[in-house]
C-alpha cells in the first residue's frame, strides 16, 4: 500500500455551521475559556489503524463509499477531523493504483478535507512517470483554469511536485513556473508551500524550514510568490508554539511590511483546523490581535471553511454565527471567489 506520510501536527478541518442566536453567541463568548493548544493528535499506532479502516472500505467498495464514510465520521469524531486530509490523501493513493488511470480515479473525487484525495491522486501519478515536469503541465488539462476544480488540480500539481522531489521547494516552484497561466501558476505555488510547512519533519523533514525564523524562506531576497509562502508560514510557528495565537499574530505583526494581512489570515486559518468544533473560540483568539490583524485573521477563517468543503455555503453559514462586528470582515475573506466556486460540484 502506498501510505501517505503523516502530518500529525498539522490536522485539517471540518466546519460545524452555526445556528446560534446573536445574543446566545455573545453569552458563550463571554463565559468560554481562552483558546489553549489544540488537543493532542493521535498517535502513530491509532493513526494507522484508523487509516487502514478507510482504506478497507475503499477496497471493499470503491473510492466513493470510502470518502462518504469519511465525510460522515469528520462530522462526529475530532480525531478524524483532525487527520483527514492525511486520510483523504491515502485514499487518493489507493484509488489511483486501483484504477490504474488519472481520470478514471479523479472521476471518484470528493472535495472533503481540502480535497485531499484530489491531491493523493495526482501525487500518485506523479510517482509513476519518467517526465514529472511534463506531467505538471499536461495533468490538470481537463479542469479550466479559474474555476475551483482547476484550481485544487494545480494544487495538487504544488503537492505532488514536492512529493516527487522530495521537498525541493526551489525547484517545484520552478516547475510551477512552467504554466502559462498566472492563476495555474498561483495555485500550484500555494500547493508546494503548503507542503513545505505542513510537513512532517521527523519522517520526511523539508531544508527549507528554520525553527529560529519560522518564516523562512519567505523574506529572503528572491523568494518567489511571496503570498503564498507567508500565508502557510504561520502553520509552522504554531507547530513550534501550540495554541499561542496571540503570539503568532503579534510576529506576523513583525514579518515583511506588505504581507503581514497575509500572514494574520493564515493564523486565522490553522487556529480554525485545530478548534475545528468551537468557530467561537477563535473568533476570540482573533479579537487578541489588534483590530487589523483581527479583521484578517477573521477573514481567514471563512477562506479555510470555503476551501475545506469547496462550497461558499458552509463559509457563508460560518459568517453569519460569528459577532456582528465580525461578520464584514468574514464575508469579505469570500468575496471573489463566487466565479471560482460557481461549477465547483
Amino acid at each position: 500500500m502506498l501510505m501517505r506520510r503523516l502530518r500529525l501536527r498539522h490536522p485539517w478541518i471540518v466546519i460545524v455551521p452555526l445556528a446560534l442566536a446573536a445574543a446566545g453567541l455573545a453569552v458563550l463568548s463571554a463565559r468560554a475559556p481562552e483558546a489553549g493548544p489544540p488537543p493532542e493528535p493521535m498517535s502513530l499506532e491509532d493513526y494507522r489503524r484508523v487509516e487502514s479502516e478507510f482504506v478497507s472500505i475503499l477496497k471493499e467498495r470503491g473510492a466513493g463509499a470510502a470518502l462518504a464514510e469519511l465525510r460522515r465520521r469528520v462530522a462526529a469524531e475530532p480525531d478524524v477531523v483532525r487527520e483527514c486530509h492525511s486520510i483523504a490523501h491515502t485514499l487518493g493513493h489507493e484509488a489511483y493504483a486501483a484504477a490504474g488511470d488519472f481520470g478514471a480515479a479523479l472521476l471518484q473525487a470528493d472535495g472533503i478535507c481540502n480535497s485531499g484525495f484530489f491531491h493523493g491522486v495526482i501525487e500518485a501519478h506523479f510517482a509513476g512517470v519518467e517526465d514529472v515536469a511534463a506531467a505538471a503541465r499536461t495533468v490538470c488539462a481537463a479542469y479550466p483554469s479559474g474555476t475551483y476544480p482547476g484550481w485544487q488540480c494545480r494544487h495538487g500539481v504544488g503537492h505532488g511536485l514536492m512529493f516527487s522531489t522530495e521537498n525541493d521547494l526551489p525547484g517545484s516552484i520552478a516547475l510551477c513556473e512552467g504554466f502559462e497561466d498566472a492563476a495555474a501558476r498561483d495555485g500550484c505555488v500555494n500547493g508546494v508551500y503548503m507542503e513545505n510547512f505542513n510537513v512532517e519533519r521527523k519522517l520526511h523533514p523539508s531544508a527549507y524550514l528554520k525553527e529560529d525564523d519560522p518564516s523562512f524562506p519567505c523574506g529572503e531576497p528572491g523568494t518567489a510568490h511571496k503570498s503564498e509562502c507567508y500565508n502557510y508560514a504561520p502553520v509552522f510557528y504554531l507547530a513550534l508554539h501550540p495554541g499561542r495565537y496571540a503570539e503568532a499574530l503579534a510576529w506576523c505583526g513583525r514579518v515583511e511590511e506588505g504581507f503581514r494581512p497575509t500572514c494574520a489570515a493564515g493564523v486565522g486559518a490553522q487556529a480554525l483546523k485545530e478548534h475545528l468544533d468551537d468557530p467561537a473560540l477563535v473568533e476570540r483568539a482573533c479579537g487578541k490581535g489588534g483590530a487589523e490583524a483581527s479583521r484578517h485573521c477573521v477573514r481567514g477563517m471563512a477562506t479555510q471553511a470555503a476551501f475545506h468543503y469547496g462550497a461558499l455555503e458552509p463559509a457563508r453559514a460560518l459568517c453569519a454565527g460569528l459577532k456582528r462586528g465580525n461578520r464584514a470582515s468574514c464575508e469579505a475573506g469570500l468575496k471573489g471567489f463566487e466565479a471560482m466556486f460557481r461549477d465547483a460540484r
